[in-house]
């Protein structure tokens, strides 16, 4: 990969070292909330991914001690889940340097070469618009689902599992799915977006409509947890099946509505594909609007699928949402909706599908709307403290457009 100019290099840290350390090699990426550099770490000759936040000049040290206090928190959770998989990307280092005068914390991971799950499908799309038989697609998830169950055992959740945060490398000659981006680029982004809109140390909440839960669009449904990943999860298996994305939607509103309408789940058969009736049930389970009626976690959602595609059923217990788990509670949706501000979604009545957005726009609290209405309002968005992370020269994929470079810390893209 050739190095970009100078000139597009935010931080000026091309053919810098950092903390005598890593020495930084080539500009990948640059978004809304970061930066992301290719690097070599000298004292082992590897290369390694450094994600670099672009922090507010208006943050106050006090602030700096208070994020970095923050990071080094989720680097040891991240540290120990890395422990207990190698299919979670694995957290080197975790520090903040200064450069042109500026702050910037960093975080250092490993190197992947690969293509995330969206870029893959997408590959796949331009040969073929046909999804994968259902068991290959069972096979590419399961590294990723099973990853996700050794996060969901330690009460870790993710909160933003999506096709840009799956990561195909290889490994021993064999494909592998690993999961990226395990909180603490989120956290980075949301003390950004904190500063920036100076809010309090209430964190907004952080996720990507498209693969959204009921409970992220709307406090009211129940707190976010294990479950949610597990919904987000399914949609991903129905996508990668269906060579669809399962939920329709060209904004945010329109996208609650399809993720909380009861009269149609976005499963297999909703998208035309056959199936047998175990293993539409397990996904009607996994899809469930109330999160108390999902499976508990990705290992009891994915051996439910795995029995039901070999014929048998499974009973397993309801989720228990009081026990979410030290990371969940202090990652909580925290969103101030005023008294009468959410609404339910209305049943989706039929007709066209609505066209797909070509970027993820800003999520709030959904309300009824006629056709041809306008989207929901940056404002309105701003006053219930909801945003999405995205690239702020992103593509729908989370990838750059033609000609740019990728990113990764506020999209979910490559290491």
């Amino acid at each position: 990969m050739a190095e970009r100019p100078a000139s597009r290099d935010p931080f000026e840290l091309c053919g810098t070292t950092i903390v005598a350390k890593y020495r930084i090699t080539e500009l990948v990426g640059s978004g809304g909330f970061g930066v992301v550099y290719k690097g070599e770490h000298l004292d082992l000759g590897e290369p390694v991914a450094v994600k670099c936040l672009k922090s507010p000049p208006e943050f106050a040290p006090e602030e700096r001690e208070r994020l970095l206090a923050v990071l080094r928190g989720e680097a040891k959770t991240l540290h120990k889940l890395c422990g207990l998989t190698s299919n979670i990307v694995r957290l080197l280092d975790v520090g903040a340097t200064t450069s042109r005068g500026q702050w910037v914390p960093y975080l250092v991971l490993e190197w992947l070469d690969g293509e995330t799950l969206n870029e893959h499908l997408r590959a796949r799309a331009e040969q073929s618009p046909r999804g994968m038989p259902l068991a290959e697609a069972v096979d590419l998830l399961e590294p990723a689902a099973r990853a996700l169950g050794v996060a969901h055992r330690q009460k870790v959740a993710h909160r933003d599992v999506k096709p840009d945060n799956l990561f195909l490398t290889h490994v021993g000659g064999k494909p592998v799915l690993k999961v990226l981006d395990f909180g603490i680029a989120k956290t980075m982004a949301d003390a950004s977006y904190t500063a920036a809109q100076n809010a309090t140390m209430k964190h907004p909440s952080a996720f990507t409509p498209s693969y959204g839960a009921p409970e992220q669009f709307n406090k009211k449904r129940g707190p976010t947890g294990t479950w949610t990943d597990v919904f987000a999860l399914a949609l991903i298996l129905v996508e990668v099946v269906s060579g669809e994305r399962a939920l329709d939607g060209d904004d945010p509103t329109q996208l609650y509505i399809a993720a909380a309408d009861p009269a149609a789940r976005p499963t297999l058969r909703h998208r035309g594909i056959e199936t047998t009736d175990l293993v539409e049930a397990v996904l009607r389970r996994a899809l469930a609007i109330d999160p108390q009626d999902r499976y508990p976690d990705a290992d009891a959602f994915w051996d439910a699928l795995r029995d039901a595609m070999a014929g048998r059923s499974t009973q397993t217990p309801r989720v228990d949402v009081s026990e979410t788990g030290e990371f969940v509670t202090r990652h909580a949706i925290d969103v101030d909706v005023r008294p009468g501000a959410a609404r339910e979604p209305p049943t989706a009545g039929g007709g066209a599908r609505p066209a797909r957005a070509a970027k993820e726009a800003p999520v709030a609290e959904p309300t009824e709307r006629s056709a041809g209405a306008p989207s929901v309002s940056s404002a309105v968005t701003k006053e219930l403290g909801v945003r999405v992370v995205e690239s702020a020269d992103a593509d729908e994929t989370g990838k750059p457009s033609a000609g740019s470079a990728p990113t990764a810390l506020d999209a979910g893209g490559a290491h």
